[in-house]
């Protein structure tokens, strides 16, 4: 038997899905794709699975504990306090990337910076603006950026998307969209992450409510901007009824088919 199998056997079924293992097994070995016959293990990697296995079984996040996560093709550093970004959200970046070609993005609540700076690692950009409240996760934004024209700031969404309307081709919008008595979140998300990334008030629309009462002035003067905005997948028909008359929606769904994030852009170009 392997030494692969040999840890396999022993500790995937203390893992609660096979992706978990794998992404331990991924850190242990420090590459992104790996296959069984290119696995090495030391004398150490027991105890480390078994430390991790400790904190993985009082419900703390995987990627907190390996403080890394993988998200669209790369790793991003990711520590306690910082939202971590969910496969849920690579859609809307493929299709970013895949349909577009922006020169100038702006990322609000953007946590590590994982979704914008995905972008600027598929397309061309000549600048990318990453925005947050939270000076904790604008710091691990600051740890992800290898290389480009990116600007981290600290600033609140209500007071600078009409400014940033003006200067950007695109806007990408992950805003906090749970409502706090959501009987779906799970009980590590409650205990671990940071509730303001992922809580908002007025049953998760409180930041679709700011965004469409200032959506018509953002296009007024910019009318080529595109803005990507993920929402949760209950939410189509609320959010439906915010949108303007003068503003084109189009509803868009994540790999797992359900309704994720839409895209908004004049009607009057």
């Amino acid at each position: 038997m392997s030494r692969y199998h040999e840890i396999e056997s022993k500790y995937l079924l203390k893992f609660r899905n096979r992706h978990d293992f794998n992404s331990v097994i991924s850190f242990l070995n420090d590459k992104i794709f790996i296959t069984k016959d290119d696995m090495i293990f030391n004398e150490n990697d027991e105890r480390i699975i078994s430390h991790i296995l400790k904190r993985y079984n009082n419900n703390e996040p995987l990627p907190y504990i390996l403080r890394r996560v993988f998200f669209y093709k790369s790793y991003f550093n990711i520590k306690k306090g910082v939202f971590i970004p969910r496969q849920d959200s690579e859609a809307m970046i493929e299709d970013i990337i895949t349909n577009n070609k922006p020169e100038k993005v702006c990322e609000f609540f953007c946590g590590s910076g994982a979704l914008g700076l995905s972008v600027l690692n598929n397309v061309q950009l000549k600048k990318l603006e990453l925005i947050d409240i939270c000076k904790k996760a604008l710091k691990c934004a600051k740890s992800n950026i290898k290389e480009g024209n990116v600007l981290v700031l600290r600033g609140y969404f209500e007071k600078l998307i009409i400014t940033k309307s003006k200067n950007f081709d695109l806007i990408i919008l992950n805003p906090p969209y749970i409502d706090i008595n959501d009987i779906n979140v799970s009980q590590s998300v409650k205990e671990w992450e940071p509730h303001k990334a992922i809580f908002s008030k007025d049953n998760g629309l409180y930041y679709f409510n700011i965004l469409f009462s200032k959506i018509s002035e953002c296009f007024s003067l910019n009318k080529k901007l595109k803005i990507y905005c993920e929402f949760g997948y209950r939410q189509k028909n609320d959010i439906s009824k915010m949108v303007p008359h003068d503003i084109k929606v189009t509803y868009k769904k994540d790999y797992q088919k359900n309704w994720r994030y839409f895209i908004l852009e004049s009607k009057n170009d």
